[in-house]
């Protein structure tokens, strides 16, 4: 099963220097994407591990179903 790893980051914010920690989780590309790099710190403690659950993706779940 595929997983994706994301965390909490500890941000700095560019007008006032002080540092703030984002709301929500994300990737680190998406972290590298988004902030200049020195700008953002990762916080390890913050990591989840989140899995692809095949079972939504087989066909009897499918839209063309015959159950519906």
């Amino acid at each position: 099963m595929p997983s994706l790893d994301v965390y909490l980051f500890k941000v700095r914010d560019s007008i006032s220097g002080q540092w703030q920690q984002t709301r929500y989780p994300m990737t680190i590309e998406m972290a590298r994407a988004r902030f200049r790099e020195g700008n953002y710190e990762l916080l390890e403690w913050s990591r989840e591990v989140r899995v692809s659950d095949p079972v939504r993706l087989t066909a009897t779940h499918s839209k063309n179903s015959p159950d519906e």
